[in-house]
């Protein structure tokens, strides 16, 4: 452990001072605005699964990912799709109603190839038949060019119109809505959190895995990790993280078109949805959020009541 953050240490003094409050999204799009977003994105669609192959299975987070969305049932909405890494880990047997959205085409294009393949492929055997939980009544699938946070206009992949976009245009139409490191692209992600939070029905669910800046430990998982680490760390490990995340920002932004350091607890709170579960992974550095679209106050920052 002090060999990796002795590097990290030595990688951090090589980068200038970011700009102030650069974890702030107002700041962080004077930087990079939408459209430079949108031609990073276009540029990465056919190389991002394979770039980012090696650093998820690192993490950990095919587990991760399976776990959140274990949740999912009935008709469900994912906001900011990409290329569909969630698309092998869905519970098919309890969805009725598939709709992927993403702002760039070109990125939503490849999740077809994963959907298509995961949902109609042959069943090879009866006992994988009725012992899968994959490709059994696959429901329909639908792809919209959609921006969270103008989540209620909606075209279909080919640029068309969409006829069965009405769900989008009401509140509360999904069971459950997906977001996996979508917040940290929006320019506005208070905006399409709230916008998700009206896509989702009352007894409905949010379902958020995001990275972000480390807030305050708490008993969740990340924050025991984080407790366990200030104890062995003279100087302030929360505010060694950030600052690591603040100064490499830019370059992260520029090259992947996200924003991994602004702060995700307090999106949530802002946006008014109701968080019944944290967990933080990675030093803190990734949320697993599950919530639900009722004003009220949130939990707390660290997940407990």
């Amino acid at each position: 452990m002090g060999g990796f953050l002795g590097y990290y240490y030595s990688k951090l003094a090589q980068i200038s001072l970011p700009a102030e409050n650069i974890h702030l999204p107002l700041v962080q799009s004077t930087i990079a605005n939408n459209k430079k977003t949108q031609q990073v994105y276009s540029s990465l669609a056919k190389k991002y699964d394979e770039q980012i192959d090696w650093d998820e299975w690192y993490m950990g987070m095919a587990s991760i990912r399976k776990d959140l969305l274990s949740i999912c049932e009935g008709s469900v909405l994912e906001v900011s799709t990409g290329t569909g890494r969630n698309i092998p880990y869905y519970p098919i047997s309890k969805i009725k109603s598939l709709t992927l959205t993403d702002s760039n085409p070109q990125m939503l294009t490849e999740s077809v190839s994963k959907a298509t393949a995961q949902f109609t492929s042959p069943k090879p055997s009866l006992v994988s038949y009725f012992f899968s939980s994959q490709n059994k009544s696959a429901p329909p699938v639908r792809y919209l060019v959609s921006d969270a946070q103008t989540l209620y206009s909606s075209i279909s992949l080919n640029g068309e119109n969409d006829a069965d976009a009405g769900i989008l245009q009401k509140d509360g139409g999904y069971d459950v809505v997906v977001d996996t490191f979508g917040l940290c692209s929006c320019e506005d992600p208070t905006l399409a959190l709230k916008n998700m939070v009206k896509c989702c029905k009352p007894s409905g669910r949010i379902l958020l895995l995001e990275h972000g800046r480390v807030a305050e430990y708490g008993d969740d998982q990340g924050g025991y990790v984080l407790s366990q680490m200030r104890k062995l760390i003279p100087s302030s490990f929360i505010e060694l993280c950030n600052e690591i995340l603040d100064k490499s920002a830019k370059d992260h932004a520029e090259k992947w078109g996200c924003w991994w350091n602004r702060d995700i607890l307090s999106i949530v709170e802002q946006a008014g949805m109701e968080v019944e579960k944290v967990e933080r992974f990675h030093f803190g550095t990734t949320y697993l959020i599950v919530g639900k679209p009722k004003n009220g106050q949130l939990v707390n920052k660290t997940g407990n009541s």
